[in-house]
């Protein structure tokens, strides 16, 4: 529907009895619209009048449908119904006569700022909550349904309205269950399915229009009808970027697209309500604009000619290029490792390469291709030495943001350059590290590249924030004679990173591990990384730490909150989720979530389940392998328990507890093992130990079946005591720092 300035008269307008038509403001498959002069009381309308060729009776039935449902709903927010009437056997209604514009129209020219789709979100939400009070369900909510007008978006056409109270003997439902009913694009997984369909099947649809407005860009989109039922039962649209509110709004969108009714909005009332306290006036960033992320997969390079030089580019130059352009805030980059490269539903693009080397040159083409239809957005091709490997990525990651159409505001450029070593051979020892520190027989390797990288540019952060880990997995996993000079090494090396680079999201990434299971500040973790998180939206590793600290702290949604951000962002991001799970009881999800080669959750779990012979079993495999020392004699002492070999398992626990192994959580298992074996006392000093260290999972101390024989100790409820008080802190901290709001939990029990 348009406004007053529409089109000219028809050459031979209808007529609708004291209606007179003034011109035609315009057609779609079911009725033509018309601009009209109420005679009788002087007013300007609008008539919508069922097209001659679609007399068929479900035709007629869907138009009386869209009069009853709107005349039933007396809202500011939905076009008034004045009359209904016929004229030469053909129904009409007359409206009231809307100024302004739909949003499809408005959304061809772009997308809309912050606090205008916003407002106009929650325009549409009231409108919806009068109709579902009603019982009404609209079903076909889309731009071109939504008419904007000076005073406010107004909702049209309620021809595929159902509802869910019988009108006058007739149900408003004209389409049974397994008819495909509502526009792709919009539509929830319940429509695609046939299924029944509830007041969700709205708030999916505004979810979908408000990132669309806030984006410019479909939700769900693809080449075909196919493509987008893909998209919709199993994809998901690209996280927002570009201001502050980005991800309060990134979470309501999620959630009000969730695949199941369930897990959406309970109420048009409720979602409106989340909205307008996420998005208040004068939160927006300066344009005003979010923008959805482009995902991008980067393949390792193909190696044209072997060279055992060079051949370790092929991988090595594709992770830095993950590091590097992870600091343009619009972009999420990975690596296809473990990215099963079929499942193209969370991916927007692809860089893939060639490698060659010709005497002390090295020459890399680069590919950027749309990862859906394969076609070659850009190709580009760059040379350089050998001696000189940074030069050549960062010609490479220009070269890619070219191809992209992307310009890195001056804070992104910044922290790239904070990337840059000074020394040339630096950068090679680097990249060549980073290769070995991925096995763990290979640690000591890895970090007597990382000193010499250091030596020769004792400037260069990352190098040294990948020194400290390296230290701190060596002395954490019994690789070194001396753990306690190894331990202290980490501490050096994370402090001179985080001195040299206060911003690097690697240090600090990397530094959060050390800094709860050294230094038992897991409370400061969760805040400094709240703080990051905040300030990096679109960093998917700030959230997988923050797993790990809230977790520790003992506020267990709010660590499964920053798990799902994290996979919002990055849908191949590895989180300890798993043992997340463990602490609030939930065992079977703890097994769906554990990815790590070392398995521990499942074997842990099983037990609990009643599978004690399948956890037996595998503990007897995982034992076999070549696993460093303390994560083998962490098998064989669980193994032990299951199997009532009590001294062995006090002893191997001995081992544990005499060795360089000091993770809290990791010895939270083994004082779980001892309480089990009947050594009560040992597993109570081991509570105390870890929870004056800052392990605060009070929820896991009060429900795991094997602190039963001590559950009753008053050295027990003493330790538990302390664990509730400290938790009680660390929540307060974590409400302070706006944790509830930035990962989108809402009301943390206490």
């Amino acid at each position: 529907m348009t406004g007053i300035d529409g089109d000219t008269i028809p050459p031979d307008p209808p007529v609708f009895g004291h209606y007179r038509v003034l011109r035609t403001i315009g057609s779609g498959g079911m009725g033509v619209v018309y601009a009209a002069q109420d005679e009788r009381l002087g007013r300007t309308v609008a008539i919508k009048s069922l097209r001659s060729d679609s007399a068929q009776p479900s035709a007629r039935d869907r138009f009386w449908v869209e009069a009853r449902a709107a005349a039933r709903v007396n809202h500011p927010g939905i076009c008034q119904i004045h009359d209904i009437g016929e004229a030469d056997g053909h129904p009409f209604l007359v409206m009231e006569l809307l100024e302004g514009e739909p949003l499809s129209t408005r959304l061809t020219r772009g997308p809309i700022p912050v606090e205008e789709a916003v407002e106009i979100a929650g325009q549409v939400l009231d409108a919806l909550a009068a109709l579902h009070a009603e019982g009404i369900i609209h079903r076909d909510l889309k731009p071109s349904n939504v008419f904007l007008t000076a005073r406010g978006g107004k909702l049209l056409d309620f021809g595929l309205a159902r509802s869910t109270i019988p009108l006058l003997g007739t149900d408003l439902a004209l389409t049974g269950t397994g008819v495909l009913v509502g526009t792709p694009r919009y539509m929830a997984p319940e429509q695609w399915a046939g299924e029944a369909i509830t007041f969700a099947t709205d708030i999916f649809a505004v979810g979908a229009l408000l990132f669309e407005m806030l984006t410019g860009k479909p939700a769900f989109d693809g080449a075909s009808v196919f493509d987008v039922h893909d998209a919709v039962m199993r994809g998901a649209p690209p996280a927002l970027a570009g201001g502050p509110e980005a991800i309060g709004l990134d979470q309501i969108i999620r959630r009000a697209l969730s695949r199941r009714p369930e897990d959406r909005f309970p109420s048009a009332v409720e979602m409106a309500r989340s909205l307008r306290e996420t998005a208040r006036p004068g939160a927006t960033n300066r344009e005003g604009f979010l923008r959805a992320t482009a995902r991008v997969v980067i393949q390792p390079f193909r190696v044209l000619r072997h060279d055992p030089e060079t051949d370790f580019l092929a991988e090595s130059i594709p992770d830095a290029l993950v590091v590097s352009l992870s600091k343009v805030e619009s972009l999420i980059v990975r690596s296809s490792q473990g990215l099963d490269t079929s499942d193209d539903r969370n991916v927007d693009l692809m860089i893939r390469g060639t490698l060659v080397r010709a005497g002390d040159e090295i020459r890399i083409t680069t590919q950027l291709v749309d990862f859906r239809s394969g076609d070659v957005a850009r190709s580009s091709e760059s040379r350089g030495v050998v001696r000189n490997l940074f030069e050549l990525q960062d010609r490479i990651c220009q070269e890619i943001l070219t191809g992209l159409a992307l310009v890195p505001t001056p804070t992104e450029k910044l922290s790239m350059r904070k990337e840059e070593p000074r020394n040339p051979r630096a950068y090679e020892l680097y990249l060549r590290a980073n290769r070995l520190s991925q096995n763990w027989q290979l640690w000591s390797a890895a970090r007597d590249l990382y000193l010499e990288c250091v030596r020769e540019d004792p400037t260069y952060a990352p190098a040294w924030a990948r020194l400290g880990r390296t230290y701190r997995v060596i002395a954490k996993y019994g690789q070194t004679e001396d753990p306690n000079r190894y331990v202290q090494l980490a501490d050096q090396a994370f402090q001179t990173a985080l001195s040299l680079d206060p911003d690097s999201s690697l240090a600090h990434n990397l530094y959060t591990y050390y800094e709860i299971e050294q230094r038992g500040a897991a409370g400061d973790a969760m805040i400094r990384l709240l703080e990051r998180a905040r300030a990096h939206p679109t960093d998917a590793e700030i959230f997988s730490g923050l797993v790990l600290a809230c977790r520790f702290c003992g506020i267990l949604d709010a660590s499964v909150a920053a798990h799902r951000r994290g996979r919002q962002i990055d849908p191949d991001l590895s989180t300890s989720v798993a043992y997340t799970f463990w602490m609030m009881g939930d065992y079977e999800q703890a097994i769906a979530h554990d990815h790590e080669d070392m398995r521990f959750m499942i074997y842990y779990a099983q037990p609990l389940l009643g599978q004690t012979e399948e956890a037996i079993r595998g503990l007897n495999e995982m034992a076999r392998t070549s696993a460093p020392t303390m994560v083998s004699e962490m098998y064989l002492t669980m193994r032990c328990a299951l199997l009532g070999m009590r001294e062995e398992c006090i002893e191997g626990t001995r081992k544990v507890l005499q060795s360089s192994f000091k993770d809290p959580e990791g010895l939270y298992f083994v004082a779980r093992q001892l309480a089990y074996v009947g050594d009560s006392e040992t597993a109570l000093s081991v509570l105390a130990d870890i929870v004056s260290r800052g392990f605060l999972c009070v929820q896991v101390l009060h429900h795991d079946p094997w602190f039963d024989p001590i559950r009753d100790s008053e050295r027990f409820s003493a330790i538990v005591d302390m664990a509730e008080t400290e938790h009680q802190i660390a929540r307060e901290r974590f409400e302070q720092a706006g944790g509830p709001a930035l990962l989108g939990v809402s009301a943390l029990p206490r």
